[in-house]
């Protein structure tokens, strides 16, 4: 018994939990390594940008030979020139654009850090929903092997009680249709199995078809929040944290563009060797410089302007993307709500279909029914059995909708 009992044990497949291939999802979907990527790109940007805060050095050297001997003097006879020398630029001031420029990164750093959320809750969202597919496929192949079985069992009681002269040749008839029926039936439930074991395969980033025992995972908390509760949650939304970062990106542009019509300070500093057929004399120089955009054909007041109107556009895009993340996560509710209330329904519906089939097919044996009434319960019956499994599997993906709409993974780091 107990050889038995492992050895059933081994033949069933593993169960295979929702919020593991999640986790599998976002560890191995390229589009996650893609954004990641493109984060850390961005954090050698605002490192890039932050180098205006130092001193630029630059190393020169030439060899050649000429007869100028000074920018006013020449020579008859050619000589050997070698020069050698290092500069050292430091910006002392220009009215915070090296600040602005700096912030630009940043903002654009934060911005491609929502974009890899945002690409985080499309891939946990996906492979939420595929998920939930392979399991209502999974449930209708179930449904539509009870069926058939149900169909074979009508089928031999015909045969019986046509053997029997109780029962015409027109029930085995009936009921042979009934078999096959069930039987392409059920061969069209396996193949949508298949086809969501395929999808949910590439959802998560599986290489082959995946091997397990599926079920419908347990309601987390946010689904058995109230509207109020689920608003304050949708302010972290990515989608409004990448519309904050766009309007960085918009102020640090009108900072800059205001700082560059504004004079620069700098100190400049010098040291060379200038060395005549290999005779060197050195020579060095240090000073500050300043630099003022006086005029430009008013290009930039226009690059000013410009930059002052899409700060205000994207201050009105940020709003209107707070509205649509509002709307997007009142309609999750609502759906949530709307799958919730319809399962006690199918529930109830499913009960008395059973109950229907299991009178049809007393009345049958007892031969005071007909196998149309027979037929007919079976069908009321597998409509009930299917309109379940789809109820239920629209419920676990309203709750999948409602996590995307919040801009959440749904799993803890």
């Amino acid at each position: 018994m107990i050889w038995a009992s492992l050895l059933a044990a081994a033949a069933s497949p593993p169960p295979l939990d929702q919020e593991a291939l999640v986790r599998q999802a976002l560890a191995k979907v390229p589009a996650i390594a893609a954004t990641r990527l493109a984060t850390q790109a961005q954090q050698q940007r605002v490192e890039a940008a932050r180098g205006g805060y130092w001193p630029a050095v630059t190393l020169n050297a030439g060899l050649s030979r000429t007869t100028n001997a000074s920018n006013a003097q020449t020579t008859a006879t050619p000589f050997d020139l070698a020069t050698g020398g290092v500069g050292v630029h430091q910006e002392l001031y220009n009215f915070g654009r090296t600040d602005a420029q700096v912030e630009a990164a940043q903002a654009t750093l934060a911005a491609s850090t929502s974009q890899e959320l945002l690409a985080g809750v499309e891939v946990a969202h996906q492979a939420r929903r595929a998920y939930v597919g392979w399991v209502q496929a999974l449930g209708l192949e179930d449904q539509a092997g009870e069926q058939r079985k149900a169909a074979e069992r009508v089928s031999a009681q015909a045969q019986a009680f046509f053997r029997a002269g109780a029962r015409a040749k027109l029930d085995v008839t009936r009921a042979k249709v009934a078999v096959e029926q069930a039987k392409a039936a059920e061969v069209g439930a396996h193949t949508a199995v298949e086809q969501a074991n395929a999808e949910l395969a590439t959802a998560v980033g599986a290489p082959g078809p995946l091997v397990g025992q599926p079920d419908f995972a347990p309601v987390p908390p946010v689904g058995k929040l109230e509207r109020k509760d689920l608003a304050a949650l949708a302010d972290a939304h990515p989608q409004l944290l990448a519309a904050n970062a766009r309007l960085a990106q918009a102020r640090a542009a009108l900072a800059t563009a205001e700082a560059t019509g504004k004079p620069d300070l700098g100190a400049d500093g010098t040291y060379g060797v200038r060395a005549r057929d290999w005779e060197g004399a050195p020579n060095w120089q240090i000073g500050l410089s300043a630099s003022w955009l006086v005029f430009n054909g008013g290009a930039l007041q226009r690059t000013i302007d410009a930059a002052r109107l899409q700060e205000r556009s994207v201050q009105q895009d940020f709003e209107s993307q707070r509205q649509a993340v509002q709307l997007a996560v009142s309609k999750a509710h609502l759906g949530v709500k709307g799958a919730a209330a319809k399962l006690p329904a199918v529930a109830a519906a499913l009960a008395s279909a059973k109950e229907n089939v299991y009178q049809a097919e007393g009345r049958y044996k007892a031969g005071v029914g007909s196998i149309i009434e027979v037929s007919d319960a079976e069908g009321l019956l597998a409509v009930a059995e299917g309109d379940q499994v789809r109820a239920t599997g629209a419920y676990h993906l309203a709750i999948a909708d409602l996590i995307a709409a919040l801009g959440m993974t749904g799993v803890q780091p």
